[in-house]
């Protein structure tokens, strides 16, 4: 499956960077996103996460590790990178918030490219995601999921950034 979207965020691109560098807001921006938990931080620039997916109709939920990169480009570009890390995380599959079994879901690449315009008053965001989520995907019913997903989500993706630009919280500047 793979989504893609473009949009401009009425926000410097500090105050949008800071929404990708914790999990803290990962549930307001990805209504699909049940829960994120970091495994750990391999440098200054790189961690693993495990996240989850919720329960969609007759759709299990998804889980998935991934490794997620953050670098700022000589033009004042900052990219968050992600993709998937083969490690099973079985106690974090076993206390998960999901009553029934996880299908293991591959990003295959994931990512935010985010470049200020308008003297820095505004940020242009570009989301990228090819995954593999496997399962009933692979069926009719599946596809017919993945197309309406692939219409709507990335739009209400970028629509829950500008909203949560909009409110006032503390974001650190570099």
């Amino acid at each position: 499956m793979c989504l893609w979207a473009r949009g401009l965020v009425e926000a410097p691109i500090d105050k949008v960077f800071h929404l990708f560098l914790s999990n803290d807001y990962v549930q307001d921006y990805n209504p699909m996103c049940q829960e994120c938990l970091d495994i750990g931080w391999l440098d200054r620039a790189t961690r693993l996460t495990w996240a989850t997916s919720r329960r969609v109709g007759p759709i299990s939920p998804r889980d998935f590790v991934t490794r997620c990169h953050y670098r700022k480009l000589r033009d004042g570009t900052l990219v968050v990178a992600q993709m998937s890390e083969q490690l099973p995380c079985l106690e974090l599959r076993a206390k998960g918030l999901s009553t029934t079994p996880y299908t293991r879901m591959e990003v295959l690449l994931c990512g935010y490219i985010l470049r200020p315009i308008q003297n820095g008053a505004q940020t242009e965001l570009h989301m990228l995601s090819l995954s593999n989520p496997g399962g009933i995907f692979d069926t009719h019913i599946g596809a017919a999921t993945a197309n309406f997903f692939a219409a709507t989500g990335p739009v209400n993706v970028i629509t829950a950034i500008r909203k949560l630009c909009r409110e006032d919280f503390d974001y650190a500047v570099e």
